[in-house]
């Protein structure tokens, strides 16, 4: 059993002739890979643009677990015809997925926006440990813990009362073995000599109390490679930023595009 794409278009988005001359916004999610992780957010850029959100499963016997898979899958998810150009917005885990996509076809992608992701995970240690302990919680644990303490850690000091609500009564689909495949793909992971072949242009969001990753540095090291990126990093920001609504993520998907 291997790791896998689903995706979904969004309820908001237009079906008809105006929004089809939108351009289409790919939503790569994080670690969780359930999608659902944009919250209020999402209504919002289905407003403007033709939105889908790409969701991670394991219910097929497909390559080895590894980013180049995944992207290859993200590719048989968006379907559309050769210049139907596409907007990647990818948070954390799911940063590397969109690279390895614009890597794969940089004439499919228009624009590419990072957010608190990484092409290299350094905290090795850390990762090692994720990778020893999610795997061992039980479910009902760990959607417990999640309600109780992860708005608080996630969210960093950058809060919206909408968001933290939103985020407590989306269910998790927690998988330990999902989890550890992608712990185990995060680890073998290293893009950072691909880094200057992304020809898109780029936009890497950093918030600078993330305290899943190193966002700040990683986002300097990215807008330092990558030959068509800048940086933005949002002050008070922890790892959860899409799903703060006050911040101009339209402009930003705008100026990628």
């Amino acid at each position: 059993m291997r790791c896998v794409i689903r995706g979904d278009v969004h309820p908001a988005a237009s079906n008809g002739a105006l929004g089809e001359r939108r351009r289409r916004v790919i939503y790569v999610p994080g670690i969780d890979g359930s999608g659902e992780l944009l919250l209020g957010l999402a209504s919002k850029i289905a407003e403007r643009r033709r939105l889908t959100r790409l969701a991670y499963t394991c219910d097929s016997p497909i390559e080895e677990d590894q980013y180049s898979g995944l992207a290859r899958r993200l590719w048989q998810v968006v379907d559309g015809s050769p210049g139907d150009k596409v907007v990647l917005l990818a948070e954390s885990f799911g940063g590397a997925v969109a690279l390895q996509a614009v890597l794969e076809k940089p004439e499919r992608v228009a624009g590419l926006v990072l957010v608190n992701s990484f092409a290299h995970y350094r905290a090795r240690a850390r990762l090692q440990w994720s990778r020893w302990i999610l795997p061992r919680i039980p479910p009902p644990v760990f959607q417990w813990a999640r309600a109780r303490f992860a708005p608080r850690t996630l969210f960093g000091k950058l809060r919206d009362a909408d968001a933290i609500a939103r985020f407590r009564k989306t269910r998790h689909p927690f998988s330990p073995e999902g989890y550890a495949r992608r712990l185990r793909m995060i680890q073998r992971l290293d893009l950072r000599e691909r880094l200057p072949e992304v020809s898109c242009p780029t936009l890497v969001v950093a918030g600078d109390r993330d305290r899943v990753v190193d966002s700040v540095r990683q986002a300097e090291l990215m807008n330092e490679t990558i030959p068509l990126s800048r940086a933005h990093v949002v002050e008070g920001g922890g790892h959860l930023l899409l799903p703060i609504t006050s911040l101009p993520w339209i402009d930003w998907l705008d100026s990628v595009s």
